[in-house]
């Protein structure tokens, strides 16, 4: 009480109090870079297209846990020589656990044949980074108690259907914004030019 509360500092007392910005006058510029961004931008869009996630595209995610501390670019090289490069791994955790994405398909297989040709292949690429005797296939695949606690922690599959399904959901949420925002617009400010900006 009887205090003087201010909410700035010496820096800020007098930021920004005299500025003056033409920007109707550099309207011409603001056009010509925001132009500029968009042409690049679709571009990009119509050359190197979008990279897609796993919820988008199908493919599976696993967790993969290591006895030893490891890195994910070592992980990652020797994936990628298994997976013919269709592979992301990921540091996830401590340093001795990974998570590798893959949305490669083995060919000719499906459900849990595919699935063990896929498991198979993480256990491959990764089986050299183990340093405990006696670690098979078997104990890479179920994680648990002992020396199955390494190896796969956990692993999710997202089908091609699902995807396909997310994809088309999250279209329509887009649009469905789109239109609620532009709608507001032309009602808030009864211009409904200003709504297709």
């Amino acid at each position: 009480k009887g205090k003087n509360i201010t909410f700035d500092s010496k820096l800020t007392r007098n930021f920004l109090q005299n500025t003056k910005v033409d920007f109707i006058g550099k309207k011409k510029i603001a056009y010509m870079v925001s132009g500029a961004l968009i042409v690049i931008s679709l571009v990009s869009i119509f050359t190197k297209g979008f990279t897609y996630g796993v919820d988008f595209t199908g493919g599976r995610t696993y967790v993969v846990r290591f006895d030893q501390n490891v890195t994910a670019e070592a992980v990652r090289e020797a994936a990628i020589a298994e997976f013919d490069g269709a592979v992301e791994v990921k540091q996830f955790g401590d340093d001795n656990q990974v998570r590798i994405i893959t949305q490669y398909e083995p060919e000719g297989v499906k459900g849990e044949e595919a699935n063990d040709v896929v498991d198979g292949l993480i256990y491959e690429s990764v089986k050299d980074f183990y340093t405990l005797e006696g670690f098979e296939y078997e104990d890479f695949r179920t994680a648990g108690d002992g020396i199955a606690q390494y190896g796969i922690a956990s692993s999710e599959q997202v089908g091609s259907a699902i995807s396909s399904e997310m994809t088309q959901s999250s279209i329509i949420a887009v649009l469905i914004s789109l239109v609620a925002i532009g709608l507001y617009i032309a009602v808030r400010f009864r211009r409904w030019q200003w709504a297709l900006g």
